[in-house]
Parts: C-alpha cells; sequence; structure tokens
C-alpha cells in the first residue's frame, strides 16, 4: 500500500519533497520546510550527476528544480498504476534526471516548451500539453441573480493555468471561451 504521504505529493508540493539518504532504494520520506532557502536536495542531486561526469557547467539548480518536480509526479503516477512505491525510489529519480540531463543539455534536443519559448519553433506547432496545475479560476457568473442597477454586462475574469510538456511549465491565461471549460469543469 501507499503511505498517506506519497497520496499527498502534487504539482504544487512536489519540488520540495525529500529522501533521507541517497541510496537508491529509497523513498521519498518528507517535505522541505524551509521557505527561505531551496530545496538541499537539489544540491545532492547537482553533485550526483557531476560524479557521473556531467558537466557541471550545463547543470544548474534551477534547471533540477524543474526536472526534479515533474520527474517525481510521472514516477508517482506510474507508482500508483503500477501499484508499487519502488518507482519512485532514488534510482527511478536519478536515472530519469540523467537521462534528460543527456538528452536536452548534452545532445541539445530540447523539449517542446523549451523550443518554443526560446523561439525555436513555430508557435503554429500542434503540441500535447498537460494541465499541471490550474492557478486562478474566477467564479462561474450567476445568471438567475437578478441585479437591482441596470449596468453594463459583467468582464468575465479570465482564468490562468499552468501547462507542462513533462519537462517544463508555462502560465497560460485563458480567453472567455476557454474559461467558461475550466469553470465548467471541462478542462
Amino acid at each position: 500500500g501507499f503511505s498517506s504521504f506519497f497520496l499527498s505529493i502534487t504539482y504544487r508540493n512536489a519540488e520540495f519533497v525529500l529522501y533521507n539518504s541517497m541510496d537508491d532504494n529509497t523513498l521519498p520520506s518528507s517535505f522541505h520546510t524551509d521557505s527561505n532557502h531551496v530545496n538541499p536536495f537539489f544540491q545532492q542531486l547537482k553533485d550526483y550527476l557531476v560524479q557521473v561526469k556531467a558537466d557541471e557547467n550545463l547543470v544548474s539548480i534551477a534547471w533540477i528544480r524543474c526536472q526534479y518536480r515533474n520527474i517525481l509526479i510521472k514516477q508517482l503516477a506510474k507508482s500508483k498504476w503500477m501499484k508499487d512505491p519502488s518507482y519512485c525510489s532514488l534510482k527511478w529519480i536519478k536515472q530519469q534526471l540523467l537521462w534528460r540531463f543527456y538528452t536536452e543539455l548534452y545532445l541539445a534536443k530540447p523539449p517542446p516548451i523549451k523550443r518554443l519559448v526560446q523561439r525555436d519553433e513555430s508557435e503554429g506547432r500542434f503540441i500535447v500539453l498537460l494541465v499541471s496545475d490550474i492557478i486562478q479560476c474566477p467564479p462561474c457568473y450567476d445568471y438567475d441573480v437578478i441585479e437591482e442597477k441596470k449596468e453594463e454586462k459583467k468582464e468575465i475574469p479570465q482564468a490562468t493555468i499552468e501547462l507542462t510538456d513533462g519537462w517544463y511549465f508555462i502560465e497560460a491565461v485563458l480567453d472567455k471561451s476557454l474559461t467558461f471549460l475550466l469553470q465548467s469543469q471541462q478542462i
């Protein structure tokens, strides 16, 4: 079975997950709670990458932070699907991190969002993105309420979501029609 800690990991808190040691069989154990400092585990992961011959100049704490969050969520989903918590062991996290380093930074094959943001790819290109977080969703307008004053039509505030390609995240502001779909839980 899964501990309540495993089940409490989400996109919003995944970057704060700690492992007790760098042993391959270690499972996530707690959350980093010092909001004034970055998760100290990221430096340990950077040291590991450098130890296995990754170029220290290419690996940054910010890059590890972004990748760690996505890798952990991916491995957690795999663990839940396979009903096996070992997919969240540090062995899998390190393996995925090393593979992403090799693919993106060493072979220079960046993922779709990075190519779009760096303008290496056309905005017209079709890509599949996952809604990883709903940052702000305005409440649904109540059309049944009769207002005493006749005012101009109220402008529906736009929703903001976070999208991911599995490697990186971007925020997106939705137009009126997509905001309505989000409010009606169709997104």
